[in-house]
This record gives C-alpha cells, structure tokens and sequence, in this order.
C-alpha cells in the first residue's frame, strides 16, 4: 500500500503532520523514483483526511512497539509556563524552536548513555542537535548557551514536553532572563508538538 511506503519514508510522522505535506512529499518521492504511483493511486492518496490514515496505519503501527521513556514528569512549575497545541503554530517567524531530548539507550535505560538535545526552528526547520551526557537542567542550559552563539537567527522561544530537563525553575528562570517565549505541549499529546 502507497500510504504504507510514505509512511516510512517520512520516518513514520503522525498524520496530522503527514497529511498536509503529502503532496510536496509525494512529488519529491516519485522524482527520486523512491516511489512509482498510478494517477489513481496518487489521487486517493492525496484525498485521505488524517484520521482516514489513522485507520488505514493502526495495523501497521501496532508493529512498532514505542521505545521507552526517559522523561519524568515534573508538576512543580507546569503552571507557570503556558500551553500551546499544535494548531498555534501557523504564523510563527524564525527564531522558535521546539525541544526535546532524545535517550540513545535502546530499550535498557539503566547504566550510562548519551542523550541529544534536539532544537527545530519552526519556520525555517533550521535544526541543531546537541549530544548530552546528561540530562539536567544545566547540561540542558549549558547547550542553548552555546547553541546561542551559532544560531544565523535570534533566539525567540521555545516549546517543549514536559519533562523535568525543561519543567524546572532553573530553566524557567533562564528563558525569562534570556527574555525568551517559553511554552509546552499538553501532557501526554505528543501532536501538540510542532517539531
């Protein structure tokens, strides 16, 4: 199946984020011959609403067992930072990126590993990853700063999960310092985030 094959090549987006790129997506693919469609094939594949492939990937998906997470939960400064969902992101101009940290652990999160400190500018999908040894707030503060000194655009927010990295006081206190927009995503709604 068609939407199977882009599904995987788009590194298995959800399809809210997947439906409105389909057709650049599509074409790019079919010009790298990395995918050969009928007309009629293309066709239905464009019309599909998201939830449509929702249903058509849930058998699909149920093979990809989700890795584990590394994030703990942190309710103590929640409050203070404001939630923005996906839909709010339509007008922003350079200088906002999303963040999350990835655990390059497999499946086994005891012992060491690294973790990346992944930033995506939203308008222009500038992206920097930072390799993190651990996953404090300072480590994750100490990267930002030098993120600041390479960045071709200003700083102007950030939006993440809320793992305990971001969801502290000192990190708080650093966007506010820094005078930067700092928001989250919903607790568990991954689609909240724009990156």
């Amino acid at each position: 199946m068609a939407l199977i094959e882009v599904w995987h090549l788009s590194n298995r987006i959800c399809s809210k984020r997947l439906v409105p790129f389909l057709p650049d997506l599509v074409q790019e693919l079919e010009r790298a011959q990395a995918l050969q469609l009928t007309a009629e094939e293309r066709s239905q594949l464009l019309a599909l609403s998201a939830s449509s492939v929702d249903r058509l990937l849930k058998g699909e998906r149920r093979k990809y067992e989700r890795s584990r997470s590394t994030t703990k939960r942190s309710s103590l400064v929640r409050s203070k930072v404001k939630v923005r969902t996906f839909t709010e992101w339509s007008d922003v101009t350079p200088g906002f990126f999303e963040i999350d940290t990835v655990a390059h652990c497999s499946r086994d999160v005891s012992g060491r590993y690294l973790s990346t400190l992944n930033m995506t500018d939203i308008a222009t999908c500038w992206t920097e990853p930072i390799a993190l040894t651990r996953k404090g707030s300072i480590e994750v503060i100490a990267a930002l700063e030098k993120v600041l000194e390479v960045l071709p655009f200003p700083l102007k927010g950030l939006d993440s999960d809320n793992g305990s990295e971001f969801m502290n006081e000192d990190f708080v206190k650093w966007c506010e310092l820094k005078r930067l927009t700092f928001t989250r995503s919903r607790e568990y709604k991954k689609n909240d985030q724009a990156g």
